[in-house]
């Protein structure tokens, strides 16, 4: 796949099974359900392979909590609360604003991320498979 740049077309499909978040709300509310994917077992180790090999080029920022090994929310929740408590203990206010930035990455510009992987020298068979795997998941 990687020499080729190519993802076959049921590459990583995975099966959705909703679960009820509580068995005592409404079974009949689709808010009440979340999705969980069961997933083939090639593409994660797929993917596993992929990031142990070209993370490097995904890791820009020392301030990225997301899509960074060893770190995610429980760090970025860390950091806001020792900011808050060093503000504070030093007698200043806080104003703290939060942004929900779900399905952020489905709104941007897919281009303008694959120009900034060229630009960090992301090595072109890697740029294909995200393009190419991204391309066949819009597709289903």
């Amino acid at each position: 796949m990687l020499i080729h740049g190519y993802v076959p077309q049921n590459f990583g499909h995975s099966i959705i099974i909703p679960l009820m978040k509580d068995r005592r709300a409404d079974a009949l509310q689709l808010a009440n359900y979340r999705g969980i994917f069961l997933s083939p077992v090639f593409p994660k180790l797929f993917v596993v392979c992929l990031s142990s090999t070209f993370g490097i080029f995904l890791t820009r920022y020392n301030l990225q909590f997301g899509f960074k090994k060893n770190s995610g929310c429980a760090s970025a929740i860390f950091v806001a609360q020792q900011v808050i408590q060093h503000f504070n203990k030093n007698g200043s206010t806080v104003y703290l604003s939060a942004l929900d930035a779900s399905k952020a990455f489905d709104r941007v510009d897919h281009n303008m991320l694959v120009n900034k992987l060229v630009s960090c020298g992301t090595p072109w068979c890697f740029i294909w498979i995200i393009k190419n795997w991204n391309t066949k998941l819009n597709a289903c």
